[in-house]
């Protein structure tokens, strides 16, 4: 093995998409480059955290600030909270995140408003 190389993990290709098609919204996005999607064989690593303290922009990259809730300051009554992590993603691909977060978020909503009705309908009943 030479000096200064790294084994990467073997690649499975067991879900491959070469399309543009948004996950959470099956729409098509019109501006992105076509793409292939290969699964690896070991998962990424999950990354937990409460919440996102903050957003900072550089030149090219937005750095999304995510931080961990350690305790409670009874003295002060306040919540304790250190920046635990931070995601730093190119200036074009909030475009793409946005997209994301607004289809997550009207898929939660048309969940929240089918059961509300079911449940009207089931009180009629």
């Amino acid at each position: 093995m030479a000096l200064g190389r790294r084994s990467t993990p073997k690649k499975k290709v067991t879900d491959v998409k070469k399309s543009n098609e948004n996950k959470t919204s099956g729409q098509q996005d019109p501006d992105a480059l076509p793409f292939k999607f290969v699964q690896l064989q070991t998962p990424p690593d999950d990354t937990y955290a409460d919440g996102i303290i903050g957003i900072a922009a550089g030149r090219d990259v937005v750095k999304l600030e995510f931080y961990r809730s350690v305790g409670f300051d009874a003295e002060d009554n306040k919540e304790i909270r250190i920046l635990s992590h931070r995601l730093v993603l190119p200036r074009s691909s909030l475009p793409e995140l946005m997209r994301m977060l607004q289809g997550y978020s009207q898929a939660v909503q048309q969940a929240a408003q089918k059961m509300a009705d079911q449940s009207k309908a089931g009180a009629k009943n």
